[in-house]
């Protein structure tokens, strides 16, 4: 089965920000949109290598 590496990458991230987001959730004096923050990150770097892609390949 072929993963496009845009789809790839933004499972990889998404996962890894996920785990990493629990911490940051519970800590009591961290800033409330930064996993956000991170996440809008990822999704853009994903749609921008997506973007590489011919429409025919869709």
């Amino acid at each position: 089965m072929y993963i496009p590496p845009s789809t790839l990458m933004m499972l990889t991230f998404s996962y890894l920000i996920f785990l990493l987001s629990m911490d940051w959730a519970l800590a009591v004096d961290g800033a409330w949109y930064r996993p956000f923050v991170i996440c809008i990150s990822v999704i853009a770097v994903a749609a921008w290598a997506y973007r590489e892609n011919n429409s025919d390949e869709l």
